[in-house]
């Protein structure tokens, strides 16, 4: 077989690709439930709280609750981050709050405010 054939198979196969994307990957996109939303939603909050840690890279999130609002890419995101303090050891899991116009992290939000905050949007 030539390299013409393999190269026109390479392409046919590009072609299919590209076009099963095209009909199933941005339907997603408008469902805010839809689980790649939710992901970007988680993603956006971790590199949020990410900015702000002594280290960044020692981050370990848990109980991740993501609650999507009707506008695609927006939501609210409440859950738990670990991560190394300035001894080198693991501070323990500190809550976080991420809303479209709100951020409150353990330790440097006043707690009352968190809790409250927390217990309104993070409860079901």
């Amino acid at each position: 077989m030539s390299l013409a054939f393999y190269s026109r198979k390479l392409i046919q196969l590009a072609a299919t690709a590209s076009a099963l994307c095209l009909s199933g990957c941005n339907s997603s996109g408008d469902d805010p439930n839809s689980a790649y939303n939710r992901a970007l939603l988680e993603q956006g909050a971790q590199e949020k709280v990410k900015s702000i840690l002594r280290d960044p890279v020692s981050a370990e999130f848990s109980g991740m609750i993501v609650r999507p609002l009707p506008e695609p890419g927006v939501g609210i995101v409440c859950g738990y981050v670990n991560s190394r303090n300035g001894f080198g050891g693991m501070s323990g899991p500190k809550r976080f709050v991420i809303t479209p116009d709100l951020f409150q992290i353990e330790g440097q939000t006043p707690l009352a405010d968190l809790l409250r905050t927390w217990g309104m949007v993070c409860n079901p």
